[in-house]
């Protein structure tokens, strides 16, 4: 009857009480109880540079925590007091929002649009943003919105040597965002083959709109970190015939470092006959909040290579024409920490022998094959590598910069490589690459190492034919600290 009232009427719960584990390959959402579900909505976005699993905690203070009961249970229903905001798009309630929200000191919830630039001067970039405010989630429809626009936020940041600024690569995206949608990282980025991070940015909100106010602050750069250095300890041996078949001079002088004695001819060969050389590199990763507290991602590698070599010439019937023959042993050790604010997270090492042996005739080019075999260790057994390089032998006229058949300058082998990757916001780890032999086109194996969230850690390896088709997908529960990794995008929601 009219003016009654049912328990029908009663509004128990409301909200989105989908969540889970998402996986791309099934766009299925697991519960923590419950059967699995399709994702609602647009699944969470990304690409190799702004990853599928970034996952982001939004809590509005005082709203008290809430529970499941056995019908909520069943239907894979999960009730939680705070929100997640999924993937690069930062995806919320089945719909993408392209950015943060942020909970102002009254409670009321706003959307944060932000128009990002960077421009180059110099050495010197300056990056400027835009940021829009709009009352979001107000189901009052008498109430007019309500947005605000802040003047521009710029700050520098300084371009790191040797880095040529790219402005067609160049990429700015929001790194991590704070429970409560005040504090923002923002990466300023070089989208080549890896993701060269030049600056890290906070934007940092306050008050309650239409009267909040924002700034812009650089918390690091390139520039923060030690430069690459190199240090070439080297002796050659130089090979110098004359004379025509069958008379004829060879001599041998060995020399110290990569520089040639003045007066050497233009029929000398010369060959690396020992090396001790190493080389450092720090660099970027990214950066993400731990609490309270932002850590700085970065990457410290120190390479230590050995070796010894030999050359050797003998005349042929014709004349000024001598047959050389070389040969090459050489090892390098790589060694790489991933740190957070200076502490290592993570260690890794991976060590590269390479031999070299072949037989060339003068005159003719400094450029000649060899017969190479490389063997490397990733983290666990050896591979070996064999096959046909091109090596390039030092002359009076021609490239010095040839250091060895593994070096810091090398030109045959590619050595391997141990790289510090941003699964998502939240968690990182490194990866580490098979040497190549010279003009080989084939995929180059990729190991995986630990991933490391703020919280927890996924400790497998996963091991990847190449780094296109490699498990570069992780994601950290916001609250649970829980890293799932896999082969193809995961994302809490």
């Amino acid at each position: 009857m009219s003016g009654e009232s049912f328990f029908l009427d009663e509004v128990v719960k409301f909200g989105d009480p989908w969540h889970g584990l998402w996986r791309a390959a099934t766009n299925q959402v697991t519960p923590p109880a419950g059967p699995a579900f399709t994702c609602p909505g647009v699944p969470p976005n990304g690409s190799l540079y702004q990853p599928y699993g970034a996952s982001y905690k939004l809590a509005k203070p005082g709203v008290a925590a809430t529970s499941n009961d056995a019908a909520d249970n069943a239907a894979g229903r999960t009730w939680l007091n705070y929100a997640i905001m999924s993937g690069s798009t930062m995806r919320l309630y089945g719909r993408d929002l392209g950015g943060p929200i942020y909970i102002a000191p009254d409670g009321t919830p706003w959307k944060v649009d932000t128009v990002k630039n960077y421009a180059f001067a110099g050495t010197t970039g300056t990056l400027t943003i835009d940021v829009t405010f709009h009352s979001f989630g107000d189901f009052d429809e008498a109430a007019a919105p309500v947005t605000q626009t802040l003047a521009t936020l710029t700050a520098t940041c300084a371009t790191p040597t040797p880095y040529t600024p790219d402005i067609y690569r160049t990429k700015i995206d929001f790194e991590d965002v704070s429970s409560d949608g005040a504090k923002s990282l923002i990466a300023l980025y070089d989208a080549g083959y890896t993701r060269g991070v030049l600056g890290i940015f906070e934007l940092s909100i306050s008050g309650t709109p239409p009267a909040a106010t924002a700034t812009l602050t650089k918390i690091t750069d390139g520039t923060a970190l030690a430069a690459p250095t190199s240090v070439i300890d080297q002796h050659w041996k130089i090979a110098s015939a004359t004379g025509a078949y069958p008379s004829h001079t060879i001599t041998y002088i060995s020399v110290a470092g990569n520089l040639w004695p003045d007066g050497m001819l233009a029929g000398t060969r010369s060959f690396c006959e020992s090396q001790n050389d190493s080389r450092t590199i720090e660099y970027l990763i990214g950066a993400r909040y731990s609490g309270a507290t932002t850590e700085v991602i970065t990457m410290h590698c120190r390479e230590l290579y050995t070796g010894t070599g030999d050359i050797s010439a003998v005349p042929v019937p014709l004349p000024d024409l001598y047959q050389y023959t070389v040969s090459s042993s050489s090892q390098v050790q790589i060694t790489c920490e991933l740190k957070a604010n200076g502490a290592a997270i993570d260690t890794r090492s991976m060590t590269i022998s390479a031999t070299a042996s072949g037989v060339f005739t003068t005159p003719g080019g400094a450029v000649f094959p060899v017969t190479s075999s490389t063997t490397y260790s990733l983290g666990g057994g050896s591979t070996t590598v064999t096959g046909a390089e091109q090596m390039i032998v030092g002359t009076s006229y021609g490239s010095l910069t040839h250091y060895g058949v593994l070096g810091p300058n090398a030109n045959n082998n590619t050595y391997g490589d141990s790289l510090g990757w941003r699964y998502s916001n939240k968690v990182y780890g490194m990866y580490s690459q098979e040497p190549k032999v010279w003009g080989d086109s084939s995929a180059r194996q990729t190991l995986f190492h630990k991933s490391m969230g703020v919280i927890g850690s996924d400790a497998s390896t996963i091991s990847a034919a190449s780094f296109a088709a490699g498990p570069i997908y992780a994601t950290e529960h916001p609250v649970s600290g829980q890293v799932v990794r896999d082969t193809t995008p995961v994302c809490w929601i």
